[in-house]
């Protein structure tokens, strides 16, 4: 078999294709701000996926993951860390009382935290498996389209000093849900209103300078999102392409 030399073009699979083309995409968008790129972290969203378009991103450079169903989570990580060690897994998803242990177990970071309950449970789950510590982001509802997709503004206060007080969990920052239902200008108006909590927060000291992490933006609108401060975005479909666009064409809210 002949080798191609080291002269030829790499031949990039779709996968690195895109990924290649949104890593592009953050590093504008980051420069029209004055960030720096590497300030911003990309995380696939598999949801709906079977493991072999997730490990096709894997192997072409995606090194953190998010899932929305904990069984989903739980079942596909097993063979994805065997092929590849050393991915973060992330959950976004809703967490019901009876399978937080299993959240605390499966993933390194819970995006979707609006309860002081959660916090316990979640604290209780990391003693009991012995883990270090568990990463949260307190998930916001800016716009109060939706009244289960996170805390209303006025609650966050009270959830990120739960967060600081409750042993074996660290604050890391707010998280939003972008909802398939709002328009253009409704992503925009909720951007400007987590971007604006966010610093708020931060100036008046309720959120400690080490947690500035801030999620938000889908494949369709994650640009303007870093320009409004995010430092997480969360993509499917510019990930992976036509398949999570049949995936999650009835789904709530956008990756």
């Amino acid at each position: 078999m002949q080798l191609p030399s080291a002269g030829e073009p790499q031949v990039l699979t779709p996968a690195a294709r895109r990924i290649l083309e949104i890593r592009q995409k953050i590093a504008r968008a980051a420069e029209k701000t004055g960030r720096d790129p590497l300030s911003i972290r990309l995380i696939a969203s598999s949801r709906g996926l079977m493991v072999d378009p997730v490990l096709d991103a894997v192997n072409a450079g995606i090194r953190e993951l998010c899932e929305e169903y904990l069984p989903e989570g739980i079942t596909k990580r097993p063979p994805v860390d065997h092929r590849v060690p050393g991915i973060t897994w992330h959950f976004v998803g809703e967490l019901p009382p009876q399978k937080i242990h299993l959240a605390v177990e499966f993933f390194e970071w819970i995006h979707s935290v609006d309860r002081i309950t959660t916090i316990r449970s979640l604290s209780e789950a990391v003693a009991a498996k012995g883990k270090k510590e568990l990463k949260l982001l307190v998930e916001v509802n800016p716009l109060g389209k939706r009244k289960r997709m996170g805390a209303s503004p006025e609650e966050v206060p009270f959830l990120i000093e739960a967060v600081q007080r409750i042993p074996g969990v660290r604050l890391m920052g707010l998280s939003m849900k972008n909802e398939s239902a709002f328009s253009a200008k409704e992503s925009v108006e909720a951007f400007r209103a987590m971007e604006k909590l966010r610093n708020e927060f931060l100036n008046k000291g309720v959120l400690p300078t080490q947690a500035i992490d801030l999620a938000m933006g889908s494949s369709r609108d994650f640009e303007e999102a870093i320009s409004r401060g995010a430092t997480i975005v969360r993509l499917g479909k510019a990930v992976f392409g036509t398949r999570a666009e049949q995936q999650w064409a009835d789904e709530g809210w956008e990756s």
